[in-house]
């Protein structure tokens, strides 16, 4: 590296940079291009460097020396010394020096131009230039050589040290680089820094070793200023990493030579440890104490200043410091004033080299030194201060005093004074002073003495300092210090006080450094032990004093500070200690500025000072062991990538696993992949290892896709044995794994007991999960048999542990009292023995395997074969976005003037439509006026008919005249509006339109005139709100048989009319799993009476409630009861009374069975809106603050997270009635102001920011670092953490929000100690705690009557308006409570069925399955008691009726024949166990005979039940098939007796249901509301919907309007975060962090919707098909073998090494040329995969010539041998077969792969696809305008630079220029790219196929879009004549453009692959390769990093 810098900031020059120039010159060119190289034509070099030097303004004669590049090659080197003579050698008088340090060092690639530079900077410091080597015989075809004027430098040469000198420099890119260099000389002078105090030389290194090595060097050589200074400069900054540091002091002897006075070497552990600097006091002075020091310049200028302010008081202050008189210090106020002078000038030495103190701290007089470092005090108002007090001591008249020093700490030795005897100084805990009469002083003393306690009498001139003895010079000092500090300075708080308490520090007189502050501090004791109390275990204490006074307290009290003096009492020369405890300082770490010291040294340094580089050594005393670099080397990293596709043998089972219609990647698929990294990593074989994981989290099963890939990524942490599984969105599960050394094998061999037979076949299993959404099929159909309570089954063994292990989930899935859908989302422990799985404990049953499962309940596990799985844990999924039913009726409709509405004629026109046309799309075109929509009204219902899908599409009137007759041929209805009046349309209409096509018209002014029926006839026509509505037929063919039809009226389906609902209980319910906006009101069975029923007013909804809606939070409900929603009622009972209540769930209801208990009668100053916002929110305050810590009796210290919240007002009141100090967390500014409102006791400055974190620490600070006793917390993740951190000694977290939202939040052991507390409070568990309910009922009352429990805020919305409610709470922009006005009329949105539970209801099931499923629908609304009449018994119907009756439903089944005895039997049954509610007659699709039995079976039913069923209230036929019972119930309702008849065919036949989109739930819902209807004849369609995407429904949830922008970041309210993961986690099994939903970018939504779908790829011709993949890498595009990632090989780094013993499948790319298409076809593949890259040099070789080339290479490069695989694309088809000719005629024979078709097929293909270029010209201009596009994205400009020139060449270079910039191409390789791509298409059109039958097996994978140019031909003949063997096919279902990225296409050639491919698979380590440059060596090798 070269530093270039401005010379006014170097501190050395080597050189001066005079000129530097770099410029792309020429690249000789050539046939094929240009030729890289160092060549260069001479003239062009010659003209570039004469430009050079006119630029620089330096005549090419001046320089001496030219640096040349020497490439060492004759041409190359001609040329430049031909280029260097033109330019240099002309006016020259003396020789051109010349040479180049290649002939040293030889070529350094990129560096050679740095080594040139070196070359010339060390000939400038030696003034002698090295000497090229190998030149014995200077060239003679150079004439300048010949005749002198240039010389080579072949021996070392002296050179003028400030001289020109020229680097000249080439590059292989056609690059020159010149660089023009002048010396740089400055003569060294030895005397000009001379001083007169020892040198001080800080150092720094990595190594303690490398400053000992640098340390010698100096002591042994002369002392150099400069270089010191050099050395100065570099470390008074911190170099990181550089942990060795060392200093030494130098001096010269009387000798000159160098002598070392100090030396430290140590190494620095790298912390920052707090400076203190302590002040000594009296004691310390000394005489001669400032002799040395004075040899210090700072310390003394700052004597100087001292001496100055003296002067006038007539004192001496340099004879004071500097004479030996020991008797100067008698009189006391020289010990004041050279005590002082001392501690300011050591002080300024310290500030000049950057030390600035942490703190300060004084001992009696050196709190003024404290005052000076604080910046409080000037040096001329520190001394004068001191000068003060040492006046006022003689002025003052004291009595005859003493001081003495006393080994015992004040508390002890206060217990021995004598009263008259005070402490002057708390000293330390072992020592103090004490002050008091010099005679009682001498007896106490000795007395102390004698007892063995040190106390010694210390000189204070017989003043008794520090005591009530000196009061009366108080006054005078004041008065001297007043005139001194005339402007007191505010103290610091870095200057800590020794004078006055701690807990006084905040008074007025402590804050300033004043007057009476210095008099408080000579008249009050010293408090000098209290304040070091403060000081920390790990500071470094300097101690500034003419002595050290204080050491020996410092190093008693404080042992583990380091403490450093400055100066010591008879030190021979205390200058050089000063220096020693500098160093000491650099090596604790601190950074000084030690130039500041000596003399300023003026830079840049003299030429001739020693350089410091060579002081960067390795250190041998350390081993490390070094690559070298011999040949790359891998090793194994813990991660594994798995590419599953349902194409693949071995994964197509897969295809089985289908989840609410949608085939996910199963969790059992998940944990093998991670079983076989784990055992891979081991060593072992995959399946082959015993494993145990622990702890596994469940998050996505990814979807599977039949055109995009698949992909999971395990990873293995080694440290903790922790996996996670990824795929490309996120977290798939994770969990722990280590060896199974030690599996409970008790678990494995316990005995299992059950008397349950396996009655439930495997049919029976599967519908049971059919109706809760899982579709299993294939191999996931895998429970063969189990028992009914699902303890005990037999599992398919297909030695697939994916099915087995998924068959297990499966069978513990059953045992849930899930009524949904649910997945596993943890397992505590997964235990797999592969050994267990043996013939002892396999049953065979015919051609089937089976294990057994068995489950322990009690336990809670279950094993079968190798597999224990222990603790499941599942979620259950709301109902998803099912298709739910339109209902419509049957009704005559007139032709005309019927009295209907809009959307009526329109569906009635639809339908008289489609009957004619008979078509299953119909196509409509609407004809508008541009102004406006004219038919937006109508194009709502054109998805209202079933069976029949609509195209369409608008034309404005305009642009209807430029398009072609006829043009609406295809169009079935046309819209249009104002026929009758618009001639011009009527012409248009005639021109375009065909005969005896529908037109809708729409009138808007209501008028008799008709056409002539001639031009169109009027079928139907209404009028409507003063418009008609005419349906008319143009120009019909038989005008009058069309007239005759419009005059009659039809029978056609129209909307069933909505019937509002009787007034029954109301209940809140959700309609689809996240989706606010579904929630609804909907009829349910009304509640008892016999308990406490009260009507509700007032429901209240909370978070856990928006959590339910949007399932963050799993809703759980029981068998019967559905309602979920709300807690809190307010309302009014049976009797009148006015009450609040409480309830687990279900409030949010028109009436509710409450808990007595739990029920309030509300205060009469309340309203019953104030009474619902109570309950709850102080229920739960108390049951935490109550029930977990016995909060109420007692204050404390509360933090509460959320206090805006309605339990966060709560727990506010509650704890502020007790006294307690509350803090508190808002989300915004507004809600803290809203809290300081309501709780005026609340301190403003105890409410934080809840999404803070600083929040920790501002409570740490109002608590004094204490912290809360409580802690309340709803918080999540890193927030939580910060809340625990707050909670104080014994103190108490309680986590209300963990169970709710169950996050995995990892709980610190930390935050147990000292004895804290974590409880995670589940808020429901009080329901089932009697002893807690009326503790609560006792407290809450108390409250309410003490006034603390007082209604909160609220917001208040009508139940209409939930949606509302729940989108407040979603946004946590709510204070307190959120309420639902009830006592007004709720809304029914969906009536219901509701059954008594004492009447019976009678099933008559043809179809079993809807029968049970109906029979389900009437136990959930509350029938208690069946008959079903089935003809067969199943498994599947046993295990429901158990399921029944484990609820208390009475179930009988009947199977007699049902004539009029058999029904009169039926109902007799059905009436003994209740009477008759429900008759329900299920109707399959029948003919003949059979619908005679269903009509005869009816019939009876009718008649009977009229006679037997007074109570019957619902009588319904359900046709699934035929239509039977219209008439019996049109007869029945005549009679004004209950009958429905629902026509549910089509709708169970629709699109949908074929689909898999249709459950059982959509059609019994259907049949629910046909029932409610009241309507008699009902028929139900699908109902079509216009989906949404993901992307809208994610911004629905969020709250978010969507921007058509690309680039767009949406900000998501946090608060919905959890709502969007749980939707994309549950509903689209999308795993996705929160941080990327906070800021949602348009490109994450893309990405999620490209996830789910299958990839849409984009149609492409021309061109297109055979160019269409971008591709960026220019150096890999130029390598002729590129190796691609496989499963058993990852891409290399190194590209030019192969492993020659693998085996790798060759593919031959097509026109494109290049690997970038084939990365998704590799991935899969199960060995190593090499893409064949045609070079880009010769763009002109044929199909032969290429693939000589490429046998040649597969030869040479990979070792392709005998049983070889080829696969040849497009039209590397071509080259592909005549390359297994080659290869072949070596003695070779394998497979070949032809991807698209047979070479005829391709160039057919080929030329269809440019047919439309009918010239060269245009073919090349398509190539150009194609290729640019391709590599730049747009065209923009180009049409404009082709149109200037004219030739192919000149279109290629103007091209090549406009991208030049635009691309990260290089100019050449973007205009070879162009070149290559048209000669390989013109080639490619030129080739004669001549076929040579292969030995070799050929393989056609044939792509559907390949044209043949002779139909008579097929794919197969046309390539059996290159194979000898039969051509074996495998259609593709991607176009040829695409053909690659068919997933099928590595299935299909990995079946292909030799035995032995396949077991080196099945044996592979497949986890990913960690790539090494270089082996270790193994020598031990030794470093110093400095």
């Amino acid at each position: 590296m070269l530093l270039l810098q401005k010379a006014k900031d170097a501190k050395r020059i080597y050189a001066e940079v005079v000129h530097v120039k770099s410029e792309f010159t020429e690249l000789l060119e050539t046939e094929v291009g240009p030729k890289f190289g160092f060549c260069r034509d001479s003239q062009v070099a010659a003209r570039f460097m004469n430009e050079f030097y006119t630029e620089a303004g330096v005549p090419p004669h001046a320089v001496e020396y030219v640096e040349a590049f020497g490439a060492a090659g004759s041409e190359a080197d001609k040329e430049e010394l031909e280029a260097i003579e033109t330019v240099f050698c002309k006016e020259r008088h003396e020789p051109l020096l010349v040479g180049s340090v290649m002939s040293n060092i030889g070529y350094t690639q990129a560096a050679s131009g740095i080594s040139a530079i070196t070359k010339v900077i060390l000939g400038y410091q030696r003034a002698e230039l090295a000497a090229n080597m190998h030149c014995t015989t200077p060239r003679q075809d150079i004439e300048a050589i010949r005749d002198g004027r240039m010389k080579v430098v072949t021996e070392h040469t002296p050179i003028n040290p400030i001289a020109y000198v020229a680097v000249n420099s080439n590059a292989v890119t056609g690059i020159n680089a010149h660089a023009l260099l002048k010396g740089y000389y400055k003569p060294k002078d030895r005397n000009r820094y001379k001083c007169n105090f020892p040198r001080l030389v800080t150092i720094s290194a990595r190594q303690d070793i490398n400053i000992q090595n640098t340390l010698n060097d100096l002591k042994n050589r002369p002392i150099d200023p400069e270089e010191i200074a050099l050395f100065h400069n570099i470390h008074k900054h911190r170099i990181s990493g550089y942990l060795g540091r060392g200093y030494i002091i130098l001096d010269t002897d009387e000798e000159q030579k160098t002598v070392c006075l100090e030396e430290t070497v140590a190494v620095f552990d790298d912390t920052k440890r707090p400076l203190w600097y302590v002040y000594s006091g009296m004691g310390s002075q000394w005489a001669g104490m400032g002799v040395h020091l004075m040899r210090i310049p700072i310390f003394a200028a700052a004597i100087e200043r001292c001496r100055i302010a003296l002067e006038p008081k007539g004192i001496d202050i340099v004879h004071i410091i500097t004479s030996p008189d020991k008797t100067i210090f008698d009189n006391i106020l020289n010990s004041f004033v050279g005590i002082a002078a001392i501690q300011i000038g050591l002080t300024d030495v310290l500030k000049s080299i950057g030390l600035e103190p942490d703190k300060v701290i004084g001992h009696s007089v050196g709190e003024l030194g404290c005052a000076y470092a604080d910046g409080c005090f000037t040096a001329e108002e520190m001394i004068l201060s001191a000068y003060s007090r040492g006046l006022v001591s003689i002025q003052t008249p004291f009595i005859h005093g003493s001081m003495a020093a006393v080994g015992l700490g004040c508390e002890k030795v206060l217990e021995m004074l004598p009263p008259e005897i005070e402490v002057a100084c708390h000293n330390s805990s072992e020592s103090s002073t004490i002050s008091g009469p010099s005679d009682i002083m001498k007896k106490f003393v000795a007395k102390l003495r004698a007892e063995g306690i040190f106390a010694k009498e210390v000189p204070c001139s017989n003043i008794a300092y520090h005591s009530r003895y000196i009061a009366e010079a108080g006054p005078g000092l004041l008065k001297y210090l007043s005139e001194i500090i005339k402007d007191p300075k505010e103290r610091s708080e870095r200057w800590v006080s020794t004078s006055v308490p701690q807990e006084k520090w905040g008074e007025p007189t402590a804050k300033y450094s004043s007057a009476e502050y210095h008099t408080n501090n000579l008249l009050n004791p010293v408090l000098f032990e209290e304040t070091a109390q403060l000081i920390p275990t790990n500071a470094v204490l300097v101690e500034i004093a003419p002595h050290g006074l204080l050491q020996a307290i410092l190093k008693r009290s404080m042992p583990s500070c380091n403490n450093i003096p400055l100066t010591r009492r008879g030190h021979p020369d205390n200058a050089i200690m000063v220096l020693d405890a500098i160093g000491k300082l650099f090596i604790d770490g601190y950074n000084l500025d030690i130039a500041a010291l000596y003399p300023t040294i003026q830079f840049p340094v003299s030429t001739n000072t020693p350089m410091l580089s060579h002081f960067v050594e390795w250190a041998h005393t350390e081993k490390w062991n070094v690559p070298l670099y011999k040949k790359g080397s891998t090793q194994k990293n813990p991660i594994c990538n798995f590419v599953p596709s349902i194409f693949d043998d071995e994964h197509s089972y897969l295809q089985g696993h289908v989840l609410r219609g949608k085939n996910p990647l199963p969790f059992a698929a998940a944990i093998e992949a991670v079983w076989d990294t784990y055992a891979m990593i081991q060593g072992s074989p995959r399946r082959q290892l015993q494993v145990e994981l622990r702890d596994v989290c469940l998050f996505v099963q990814p979807p599977l896709h039949a055109t995009r890939a698949t992909r999971l990524r395990v990873y293995y942490f080694r440290g903790s044995g922790k996996f996670e599984v990824h795929n490309e969105m996120g977290l798939v599960a994770s969990g722990f794994i280590d060896k199974g050394l030690c599996l409970d094998m008790e678990h494995f061999r316990s005995a299992f007991e059950s008397k349950e037979t396996m009655d439930l076949v495997s049919d029976d299993v599967y519908q049971l999960f059919h109706e809760k959404d899982y579709q299993y099929e294939g191999e996931f159909r895998s429970i063969h048999r189990a028992n009914s309570s699902f303890t005990e089954a037999q599992i398919i063994w297909k030695n697939n542990w994916v099915t087995l292990l998924d068959g297990m989930l499966q069978l513990d899935n059953l045992r849930q009292s899930h009524s949904s859908f649910s997945t596993p989302t943890k397992i505590r422990r997964i235990m797999i023995d592969n050994n267990r799985v043996t013939d002892d404990n396999i049953i065979k049953e015919h051609d089937k395997k089976l294990l057994v499962a068995q489950v322990f309940e009690k336990y809670d596990y279950m094993r079968c074969g190798g597999i224990l799985l222990e603790s499941i844990r599942y979620q259950e999924i709301s109902i998803t976005d099912e298709i739910s039913a339109n209902l419509e009726i049957v009704e005559f409709v007139p032709h005309f003037d019927a009295d209907i509405d809009t959307a009526v004629a329109w569906k009635v026109y639809l339908q008289i439509v489609s009957e004619n046309i008979n078509k299953g799309t119909i196509n409509i075109v609407g004809i508008t006026n541009q102004a406006k929509d004219t038919f937006c009204d109508l194009k709502v219902g054109l998805h209202s008919i079933a069976g029949i899908s609509f195209n369409y599409s608008e034309i404005s009137t305009d642009k209807m005249l430029t398009l072609e007759e006829n043009f609406l041929s295809e169009t079935d209805l046309v819209l249009v509006q104002n026929l009758s009046l618009d001639e011009h349309m009527g012409q248009i209409l005639y021109r375009v339109l065909k005969r005896d096509t529908f037109i809708v018209n729409r009138e808007e002014t209501v008028n008799d005139r008709v056409r002539p029926s001639a031009l169109y006839s009027v079928l139907s026509s209404h009028s409507i709100n003063n418009t008609k509505l005419e349906l008319l037929k143009w120009r019909p063919t038989h005008v009058a048989s069309e007239s005759a039809v419009g005059i009659w009226g039809g029978e056609y389906y129209l909307p069933c009319p909505e019937v509002k609902a009787v007034e029954n209980r109301m209940v809140l319910q959700s309609g689809h799993v996240g989706d606010i906006n579904s929630m609804f009101w909907t009829e349910t069975s009304d509640v008892e009476n016999s308990k406490l029923k009260v009507v509700v007013h007032y429901a209240a909804l909370s978070n856990l409630d928006m959590q339910k809606a949007t399932s963050v939070v799993p809703v759980i409900t029981d068998h019967l009861n559905s309602n979920c929603y709300g807690m809190d009622f307010s309302g009014v009972t049976e009797t009148g009374e006015r009450v609040m209540g409480l309830l687990p769930r279900g409030a949010a209801s028109t009436t509710v069975l409450a808990i007595p208990e739990l029920v309030w009668p509300v205060p009469k100053h309340w309203t019953l809106e104030d009474a619902v916002t109570i309950p709850s929110a102080f229920a739960h305050a108390y049951y935490i603050l109550r029930q977990k810590m016995d909060f109420i009796a007692h204050k404390h210290s509360i933090l509460i997270h959320g206090g805006a919240g309605a339990l966060g007002q709560a727990l506010i009141s509650i704890a502020l009635s007790t006294g307690s100090e509350v803090f508190t967390t808002v989300s915004d500014i507004s809600k803290k102001r809203f809290l300081t409102r309501l709780f005026p006791q609340l301190k403003e400055d105890h409410i934080f920011n809840s999404r803070d974190p600083s929040f920790s620490d501002m409570v740490i600070l109002q608590t004094n670092g204490k912290g809360c006793s409580v802690v309340v917390t709803a918080a999540k993740g890193e927030l939580k953490e910060m809340y625990c951190k707050v909670c104080k000694h014994s103190g108490f977290v309680v986590d209300v929000d963990q169970i709710n939202s169950q996050e995995n939040f990892t709980y610190k052991m930390f935050y147990l100690t000292r004895g804290r507390n974590y409880a995670r409070v589940n808020f429901n568990d009080l329901f089932s705690d009697p002893e807690a309910i009326k503790a609560i009922q006792t407290l809450m009352s108390e409250g309410i009557a003490r006034g603390f429990v007082r209604p909160l805020s609220r917001v208040i919305y009508d139940a209409v308006d939930v949606p509302r409610a729940l989108n407040l709470l979603a946004s946590s922009a709510h204070r307190g409570r959120v309420l639902l006005r009830m006592h007004q009329k709720v809304p029914v949105w969906q009536s219901r069925v509701t059954c008594s539970p004492a009447l019976s209801h009678v099933v008559v099931c043809a179809d079993e399955i809807v029968g049970i499923q109906l029979s389900d629908r009437l136990v959930r609304r509350g029938a208690k008691k069946l008959l079903l009449h089935i003809c067969s018994s199943s498994g599947y119907l046993r295990q429901k009726i158990r399921s029944w009756e484990k609820n208390g439903v009475n179930v009988q089944i009947a199977t007699a024949d049902l004539d009029t005895k058999g029904v009169t039997n039926l109902l007799n049954v059905s009436n003994h166990i209740g009477p008759v509610e429900g008759i329900y007659m299920i109707v399959n699709n029948c003919h003949g005979n059979k619908v005679v039995d269903y009509l005869s079976t009816l019939t009876n039913l009718d008649l009977v039940s009229r006679r037997l069923c007074p109570s019957l209230r619902y009588f319904a036929v359900i046709n699934l098939g035929s239509n039977i019972g219209r008439k019996t119930c049109l007869e029945r309702s005549r009679l004004g007796l209950p009958a429905t008849t629902i026509d549910l065919y089509a709708f169970s036949n629709s699109d949908e249901a074929v689909s898999g989109k249709l459950t059982w739930r959509s059609l019994i819902d259907a049949t629910e509301a046909a029932v409610c209807s009241a309507q008699v004849d009902v028929a139900a369609f699908p109902q079509r919907r216009v989906a949404k995407t993901v992307t809208e429904q994610i911004a629905d949830l969020a709250g978010i309007q969507l921007s058509d922008d690309p680039e767009m970041t949406y900000l998501v309210n946090p608060a919905k975060v959890p709502i969007i993961q749980t939707f994309l986690r549950t509903m689209h099994n999308v795993p996705i962090d929160a941080e990327d939903l906070i800021t949602l970018t348009a490109a994450k939504l893309r990405s999620i919707e490209e996830y789910l779908g299958e990839e849409v790829r984009k149609e492409l011709h021309g061109l297109g098909t055979f160019y269409s993949c971008e591709h960026f890498d220019e150096l890999k595009g130029t390598i002729p073998v590129v190796p691609l990632q496989t499963l058993t090989e990852a891409e290399p780094q190194d590209y030019e090494y192969f492993d020659v013993t693998k085996r790798y499948v060759c593919i031959v790319p097509g026109l494109e040329g290049h690997y970038a298409r084939f990365r998704l076809m590799c991935e899969r593949f199960k060995t190593g995969a090499v893409v064949l890259q045609p070079s880009l040099d010769c763009p002109y070789d044929t199909a032969e010539q290429t693939a000589d080339k490429y046998a040649q290479l597969l030869r040479d490069k990979v070792n392709i041998q005998d049983n070889f695989y080829l696969v040849g694309y497009e039209s590397g088809v071509l080259v592909v077969l005549e390359l297994a000719a080659i290869l072949e005629g070596c003695g070779l024979k394998g497979t070949v792969f032809c991807i698209g078709g047979a070479p005829e097929e391709f160039q057919a293909t080929l030329k269809h696809e440019l047919r439309e270029y009918q010239s060269d010209e245009e073919l090349q201009n398509a190539v150009i305008r194609h290729m640019f596009v391709l590599m730049k994205g747009d065209d923009d400009g180009l049409d404009e630079v082709l149109e200037k020139v004219s030739t192919f060449k000149e279109r290629i270079d103007v091209c090549v220029r406009l991208l030049l910039g635009r691309v990260p191409h290089s100019a050449q390789y973007a205009k070879t790219l162009i070149l290559s791509a048209y000669t390989r298409i013109k080639l490619a059109l030129q080739y004669k196929p001549q076929p040579r039958q292969l030995n070799s097996r050929v393989i056609l994978l044939h792509s559907p879009s390949m044209i043949l140019e002779d139909p008579r031909d097929t794919p197969v003949t046309l390539l059996q004549q290159y194979s000898k063997q039969p051509v074996v096919v495998h259609e593709l279902h991607e176009p040829l453009a695409h053909a690659a990225l068919d997933l099928r296409i590595s299935a299909i050639i990995n079946t292909y692959f030799d035995k032995n491919i396949k077991e080196a698979y099945e044996k592979a380590n497949l986890c990913e390769n960690h790539s090494f440059l270089g082996d270790l060596c193994s020598a031990t090798q030794y470093f110093d990093w400095s």
